[in-house]
């Protein structure tokens, strides 16, 4: 039959067995998903177990267009867009999901049908980071008018669990399938295993980065034990507490009330914990900005606060530990990573606080949040 002259319903089919072919990932997912005609939507959804479109629709697309299409809502589900919104706006959540999907389908060769949301400031970040950074509108309604991703009919939470279980077997599946064959997109590789790798508990690497004890001087009430069965008794190195610690908030623009504030509920909790001397809290876009917190631990709970909105450039509070001749127990750097940095490492330890996958950094340990 000519692919000109198929129905619908032969479209999508043939979508799925075209993908199985040259993009393996992609079909054996979409096989999970059962096909259904649905006149009551104008274009096609996605719930984790269907995938609904309008047969209309789907007869003014080219096959390529209808290749991006299965391809596009098959990443809904390998995100766990279906699953993650929780009590997220709707409509948000989905422009969110379909920014971070896009980029990825067309850089991997699909063709998408119009009307696709792109913009490459988005690459690399998480739907959620993504979600943040949209601004609300009065009407909730997605930008995009296909490829909607949609909570299943009276899903628990223990059933959405297992739907999201599911999914995670099934993508690590497809990418055996893809590897086998040898056409495992590149671009995708990483971003699906970042996907499916345990994700590191950000605030329990961020409490023992703080609190590293600080061996400070000596005391001979706690003799050291390498020496004493030599009935040696000497002093051992000490620590009551952390001295300085310096936090710098990255105020370009791209973080979010939403996670300084929990970075601040975090940073309070763990400074209550080591009780340090002295907290700097700087704010920094492009430079240091002249107001610069200063606490005790008699001042907690430490308030963050936004400040700037100019660009990035990560080498500005490197500078200041220089002029100020500081030199501090630890020194957090909260950011999306998305900037440059041309300082020298400070003598210091240093933690970046990622709120994107990025982890490229000059020097210091990245955790991702």
């Amino acid at each position: 039959m000519n692919p000109t002259h198929l129905t619908p319903a032969q479209k999508m089919t043939r979508a799925r067995n075209r993908l199985l072919i040259t993009q393996p990932f992609f079909g054996v997912l979409a096989l999970k998903l059962q096909l259904v005609e649905d006149t009551s939507q104008p274009t096609a959804w996605v719930n984790g177990v269907q995938m609904g479109y309008n047969p209309d629709w789907i007869n003014e697309l080219e096959n390529a267009e209808v290749q991006g299409l299965v391809a596009h809502e098959v990443m809904h589900c390998v995100h766990k867009h279906v699953t993650r919104r929780n009590n997220r706006k709707p409509g948000k959540w989905n422009d969110a999901a379909d920014y971070v999907i896009n980029g990825g389908l067309l850089e991997t060769g699909f063709k998408l049908p119009e009307g696709g949301l792109v913009d490459s400031q988005y690459d690399g970040m998480s739907t959620d980071h993504v979600y943040n950074l949209l601004p609300d509108k009065p009407e909730d309604e997605a930008s995009c008018e296909w490829g909607e991703a949609k909570d299943g009919p009276d899903q628990s939470t223990s059933e959405k669990a297992a739907l999201d279980q599911e999914w995670t077997i099934a993508t690590r599946q497809a990418v055996t399938v893809a590897k086998q064959q040898g056409s495992m997109p590149g671009n995708l590789e990483q971003l699906i295993e970042g996907l499916l790798e345990p994700k590191v508990p950000w605030k329990e690497v961020l409490r023992n980065f703080m609190t590293q004890p600080k061996k400070n001087d000596y005391t001979m009430t706690r003799p050291n034990r390498r020496f004493i069965n030599d009935d040696l008794y000497l002093p051992s190195m000490y620590s009551e507490g952390l001295g300085t610690v310096v936090i710098t908030v990255d105020t370009s623009g791209s973080i979010s009330t939403k996670e300084l504030q929990e970075f601040q509920s975090e940073i309070n909790c763990i400074l209550e914990d080591t009780q340090p001397e002295k907290v700097y809290i700087l704010y920094c876009d492009t430079d240091v900005h002249k107001d610069i917190d200063e606490f005790t631990s008699d001042d907690l709970p430490v308030e963050l606060v936004m400040r700037g909105g100019g660009g990035t450039d990560f080498t500005a509070p490197y500078t200041w530990l220089e002029d100020q001749d500081l030199v501090p127990d630890c020194f957090i750097y909260f950011t999306d990573l998305y900037g440059d940095c041309s300082a020298d490492e400070p003598p210091c330890p240093v933690l970046w606080l990622s709120t994107t996958s990025k982890s490229d950094v000059p020097f210091g340990e990245v955790i991702q949040m």
